[in-house]
């Protein structure tokens, strides 16, 4: 679809129904950004339409939702690290009182 939108928007780069069909393709795929610049420009040429602003309105919230996902996953993978840096430090205490115990 995205590659029909793109040979009718050759042609005629303000065809709103091209321009709203990329963006709901390309919202399907999470190319978010690609989505939001064919909906804005289809919003600058109809701005009154509701299903253009609710498309607009979708991919704004699936933008939030991956936002909130990446932040989830960083923060995950944060903690991984800190879990790891806190056993190996633990680790390290743990041989060198063995080796003195040892030593004894």
């Amino acid at each position: 679809m995205l590659r029909d939108c793109g040979k009718v928007l050759v042609r005629d780069e303000g065809n709103v129904k091209a321009l709203y069909r990329s963006a709901r393709a390309c919202l399907a795929i999470d190319k978010l950004e690609e989505a939001d610049d064919a909906i804005m420009r289809a919003m600058k040429l109809d701005a009154s339409n509701s299903t253009f602003q609710n498309l607009k309105l979708e991919i704004a919230t699936r933008k939030g939702i991956i936002a909130t996902r990446n932040q989830q996953t960083m923060q995950s993978a944060a903690k991984k690290r800190e879990a790891e840096r806190n056993l190996q430090s633990a680790l390290k205490v743990f041989y060198r009182r063995r080796i003195i115990d040892l030593g004894s």
